[in-house]
């Protein structure tokens, strides 16, 4: 290797792990951290935004952030749940709120926010950081127009990786079986969108 390549190579190498290292880090954050919510898209006009007790048709990408594998995704079916009414993990609940219609969303959500020390079925350890990647399609049953700046979601025909959800000990959609129910709280189940 000509002697400029031996000092660019360590260099490039290093830049690759680095980016590399930003979307899959290897260690979880500790499980008592705090939630970070990073705007991602946001709509140039917004007439509602997302609030306690709203019904909301979420789409969601669900990765590990240790290795950034999909343990779960719903994008164009979506996910109906009462937003702030403990339906859904405490990171969602503390991070889809202020929410406009077709905003995207990245919610990095520490153990304690999610699954905690028992994890959830196979695809989600113990003690598990969760990263999503999250639009909010709908509120209180309707979908609003197409938003003319809207960026494209994931590509279409992309697969459910969850079995489909199972009923959950509060009626509603059951998690993991199914994180289209996220978790054992269950969520709504019933609601028309």
């Amino acid at each position: 290797m000509p002697p400029n390549h031996r000092l660019l190579y360590p260099l490039l190498l290093a830049g690759f792990h680095q980016a590399h290292g930003k979307a899959c880090e290897g260690e979880n954050l500790p499980p008592d951290g705090q939630l970070r919510v990073g705007v991602k898209y946001k709509p140039p006009e917004c007439k509602k935004l997302s609030k306690k007790g709203d019904n909301l048709l979420i789409g969601y990408t669900g990765t590990l952030y240790s290795d950034c594998s999909v343990f779960d995704e719903s994008y164009y079916d979506g996910f109906k749940f009462a937003y702030g009414e403990n339906q859904v993990i405490k990171g969602w609940d503390q991070g889809l709120g202020g929410m406009c219609a077709f905003e995207k969303r990245k919610l990095t959500i520490p153990a304690g926010l999610a699954y905690g020390s028992e994890g959830k079925g196979d695809n989600i350890p113990p003690n598990s950081t969760l990263v999503f990647e999250v639009e909010l399609l709908g509120i209180n049953g309707k979908k609003p127009k197409k938003d003319k700046g809207r960026q494209p979601g994931p590509r279409p025909g992309s697969k459910k990786l969850a079995p489909k959800p199972e009923k959950g000990p509060m009626g509603g959609m059951g998690g993991m079986g199914g994180m289209g129910g996220m978790g054992g709280m269950g969520g709504m189940g019933g609601m028309d969108f």
